[in-house]
């Protein structure tokens, strides 16, 4: 029996693996994210995030995918948007969601907003981490099709009657979970408020950019892009856009090559993105220079980041 046709009732709801996994992710992350925000926030704001995390993440999650998802958009109806067991949601508009409801909270209280979302940068990836292993039992997350001799099924392989397709969703979990160590011990580290936050923005910005790139299952997906990929891509550009405002006066040369890079990175990534598929060059190529380009202004920010925290210690 395939596993994605296996279901829980409870009352009129029907949980399926996937969100099962969704629900585990969500419950590891909320959990992960009061024990870390209270550490350095005493307040109760980090109780009073967590339902307006839940709430706001299930809403733009859900108003993202009824938006930009053209599938959807032949079913539209105000009772098929209400009937979230139908599945449709949007990873991208759940975080977002989750960093209004932090927000929201700690505006509410009286707190520093910057320590929530320290918080909650360390907790998401361990949410990112589960659904994407959860994608598993669904039609999304794997990528074009392969072409090359001795195929076969493997961790990161699918094969099924029509070829063999990279598992982009058991890449993505793998990064989610690099990227949570390396967020929480530098966490447990940081000299500056937000520090944790804006690291986030960048290396998942930069790392999902080219993992969105590499999915190839028209999930709220337009001609050659896909609409996560150009939040993954915002998420990186308004980190350093900030980061530059920053340290202009602190750091300006380096500040001006990173501003310099901003664009010139976007638009060979543009180029990259539309040559996939529809030149003769090897795809693995594409993605080498994709993965280059990008890691070029992504070590740069952290290096500039890294100057301001010190330059912070020092005030200290």
């Amino acid at each position: 029996m395939e596993l994605s046709t296996i279901y829980l009732s409870i009352g009129s709801i029907r949980l399926y693996p996937y969100g099962l996994m969704v629900f585990l992710g969500g419950a590891v992350a909320l959990a992960l994210f009061v024990r870390l925000a209270k550490q350095k926030d005493k307040s109760d704001a980090p109780y009073l995030a967590l339902p307006l995390m839940v709430f706001f993440g299930l809403i733009l999650s859900r108003l993202l995918y009824a938006c930009f998802d053209e599938s959807f958009w032949q079913v539209m109806s105000l009772k098929n948007l209400l009937t979230l067991s139908n599945g449709g949601m949007s990873m991208m508009g759940a975080l977002m969601g989750c960093a209004l409801g932090v927000v929201v909270a700690y505006k509410k209280m009286g707190s520093e907003t910057l320590l929530g979302l320290d918080a909650l940068s360390v907790a998401a990836p361990a949410f990112l981490f589960f659904t994407r292993l959860g994608e598993r039992f669904t039609a999304i997350g794997i990528s074009r099709a392969l072409t090359g001799k001795n195929l076969k099924a493997s961790l990161f392989v699918f094969e099924d009657t029509y070829g063999h397709y990279l598992k982009t969703f058991v890449l993505e979990a793998l990064v989610a979970a690099l990227l949570f160590i390396v967020l929480y011990l530098l966490y447990r580290h940081q000299a500056k408020r937000g520090a944790t936050f804006m690291r986030f923005l960048i290396l998942f910005g930069a790392t999902q950019t080219v993992l969105e790139s590499l999915r190839y299952d028209a999930h709220m997906s337009f001609s050659f892009i896909s609409v996560q990929q150009i939040i993954a891509v915002t998420f990186f550009g308004v980190a350093l856009i900030v980061l530059v405002k920053r340290n202009w006066n602190h750091h300006r040369v380096i500040s001006l090559l990173l501003l310099i890079l901003l664009p010139i990175v976007i638009a060979v990534g543009l180029a990259l993105e539309f040559m996939i598929d529809r030149s003769p060059i090897a795809d693995g190529v594409l993605y080498l220079a994709y993965i280059t380009i990008l890691s070029i202004p992504t070590m740069i920010a952290l290096y500039l980041l890294h100057l301001e925290e010190r330059r912070g210690k020092a005030s200290n």
